[in-house]
């Protein structure tokens, strides 16, 4: 374990270390998933003081984190992207607990003033056909953050990214 870092660390009021390095897929395989770098503890605190928080102060609810930190072998085996935010601390997939996924993105969204890189509503379709549906969101703490809003779209394997935030994906 890398000196200073460890799953208790209190990232901000809401939230500690482990609950943005938490992994079933981790835990399946063994895998180590705390981070060795401070500035990925930089980066998880700063997307948690300065978008995190301010959805739960905003929204009065607290927010369940699905994904956060990965280890560049959980990322692979998640199929994340070679670059994905979630890699470097600044980001993270979460539920709004009560709050339809689309009603959330549209309420994050019109959150003017979060410094948000990127809002993603995620939408995969199950071999079973089944929908299942979450946010993500990223942060950079060096650099501009966009606002980016977009709506991802996966089924068969293939992920179709959009501008903006679509209601409905026909199947």
């Amino acid at each position: 374990m890398t000196i200073g870092i460890h799953p208790k660390m209190e990232i901000s009021p809401s939230f500690r270390l482990c609950d943005f390095t938490t992994s079933r897929v981790a835990d399946r395989y063994g895998l180590y998933n705390l981070p060795r770098d401070v500035s990925v503890v930089a980066n998880l605190k700063a997307l948690s003081a300065q978008v995190l928080e301010v959805i739960i102060s905003r929204t009065g609810r607290h927010l369940t984190l699905l994904s956060g930190y990965r280890s560049v072998t959980l990322n692979r085996l998640l199929g994340g992207a070679y670059d994905a935010p979630n890699l470097f601390g600044e980001g993270v997939d979460f539920l709004l607990p009560g709050v339809v996924v689309e009603d959330a993105a549209l309420m994050i969204a019109a959150m003017d003033d979060l410094p948000f890189d990127r809002l993603v509503l995620e939408r995969r379709v199950l071999p079973t056909g089944a929908l299942q549906a979450w946010l993500h969101i990223s942060h950079k703490r060096l650099g501009p953050n966009r606002g980016i809003v977009q709506t991802a779209y996966t089924k068969g394997g293939t992920r179709t990214l959009s501008d903006g935030l679509i209601a409905s994906i026909a199947a």
